[in-house]
């Protein structure tokens, strides 16, 4: 997972965390991972650029198969994916949100 560029192979490059949000998720990953908070940046860096390299490298648009691009994308995922796997007591009626949260796990305390 070493893909430093060549140009910055030998340089350290300061980075400062000005977002308090940010700071929080990073000091979190940290602690539960036993990582430094440099390690716990720099992995999950990694990560999302190997995720993003995997889907196609595109950035700031979402895929044309992602099914969260726009409505109709959705819809056709709905259609195609998760509808025909309804019982056929649910097929093209409207789940009531209680049974749905059931579905997801969702109880008084959340998930």
């Amino acid at each position: 997972m070493e893909k430093v560029s060549s140009l910055w192979e030998h340089h350290l490059v300061a980075l400062n965390i000005k977002d308090k949000e940010t700071e929080a998720l990073v000091n979190e990953i940290a602690s539960l991972t036993g990582e430094t908070q440099a390690e716990a940046v720099r992995r999950a860096a990694a990560e999302r650029l190997d995720r993003l390299e995997r889907e196609g490298g595109q950035t700031g648009e979402r895929r044309t198969d992602d099914p969260m691009r726009d409505a109709e994308s959705f819809e056709r995922f709905l259609d195609t994916e998760v509808r025909p796997m309804l019982s056929g007591r649910w097929r093209g009626k409207r789940i009531p949100k209680a049974l749905r949260e059931e579905w997801l796990g969702y109880g008084p305390g959340g998930v």
